[in-house]
């Protein structure tokens, strides 16, 4: 019986190869042409190529600028302090190694940075900036070279995983959606769905550096960001209406409001723009007028109540329910249509 390999094991294999194939032939190509601290090349070139190209370029700048960052601590520490005794100089380069990297927003550029510190002054104390400038040098041409392959050979898209993740995410939001009216209102759910959201959103710097080297315009980060915003705010809508709706609700609500067909056509989007196949645009379109006349239905309504409270506060009238329930509901509906109408198909 054959043994089925996931797809995404066959593509990490794909990446493993092609890495491991460049690594041996720049190793190889470094040691006969003689080039100083040649490891340092590599080692910068797996640094980019092991993540998708956008993940890569931002890991290649952390590691390039916290070499070059290292430098200048070794240039001060060893420079500036030669006479004074090495632990001393390794405990001041370290510390301005870690201010500098923090004045310049890296993660993880100090770790590097720290390497070239303790390399220069422990190991190469004599010759510290043949050493240090070399390394620099090979991070350099190493970090370029790990872009340039990972756009030419093979490329591992962060659009692309950003995408598979988005439709996915979406299609929960549906889920979510087409339950509000008999939902129990769990909030880890709707916890859950703002997590994965965030996740979502700290990955687009990686969208802003792909798209920028493969010299592309920006519609697909424009996507993204709709995508986020739209479905965040379905999201807070569906908390907030979710109590008030099905058996939690404590008394009826005083007005006839489209839900249903809102619920229905809302979550019939997010499933079309959930899909993997291209969306299909007239289907689209189709949903999106209705959802228009829906939003038209609610705007009437809600210039009708309006009316009826402002004539109940100028006379004895009492009205049978707070208004302010009905005002929250109408609120959040004319936001939850808002967002369903705006959302775009994704590229």
């Amino acid at each position: 019986m054959k043994k089925i390999i996931p797809i995404a094991e066959a593509l990490r294999a794909r990446v493993i190869i092609r890495n491991g194939a460049l690594l041996a032939f720049v190793i190889y190509a470094s040691e006969s042409l003689g080039l100083p601290e040649g490891l340092y090349m590599a080692l910068a070139m797996l640094t980019v190529m092991e993540l998708n190209l956008g993940g890569g370029i931002l890991a290649g700048r952390e590691r390039l600028v916290g070499t070059i960052l290292g430098l200048l601590a070794v240039v001060i520490g060893a420079g500036a302090l030669s006479e004074a005794p090495a632990p001393l100089r390794v405990g001041i380069s370290l510390i301005l190694v870690r201010i500098f990297c923090f004045y310049f927003g890296l993660n993880s550029g100090y770790i590097v940075g720290g390497h070239v510190v303790s390399g220069s002054i422990l190991n190469h104390n004599s010759d510290w900036w043949f050493y240090a400038s070399w390394r620099t040098v090979m991070t350099l041409a190493g970090v370029v070279l790990g872009i340039w392959c990972s756009t030419q050979i093979y490329s591992q898209l962060a659009t692309t995983e950003w995408e598979q993740k988005a439709r996915i995410w979406i299609g929960d939001i549906a889920s979510c959606l087409s339950k509000l009216n008999n939902s129990k209102g769990s909030i880890e759910l709707f916890i859950s769905l703002r997590n994965r959201r965030n996740l979502l959103q700290q990955e687009i710097p990686k969208l802003v550096c792909e798209q920028s080297v493969l010299d592309q315009d920006f519609n697909n980060l424009f996507w993204a960001q709709n995508c986020l915003r739209c479905g965040s705010t379905v999201i807070s809508c569906c908390r907030d209406l979710s109590p008030l709706f099905g058996e939690h609700l404590q008394k009826p609500l005083s007005l006839e409001l489209p839900i249903d067909n809102l619920i229905f056509w809302g979550s019939a989007k997010l499933k079309v723009l959930s899909k993997s196949v291209e969306s299909n645009d007239d289907e689209i379109d189709l949903i999106s007028r209705e959802l228009s006349l829906i939003r038209a239905d609610l705007m009437r309504i809600s210039q009708c109540y309006f009316d009826v409270v402002e004539i109940s506060a100028n006379s004895a009238l009492v009205l049978e329910q707070d208004p302010n329930l009905n005002l929250l509901v109408l609120s959040r509906l004319l936001l939850l249509v808002d967002s369903l109408i705006e959302i775009s198909p994704l590229i």
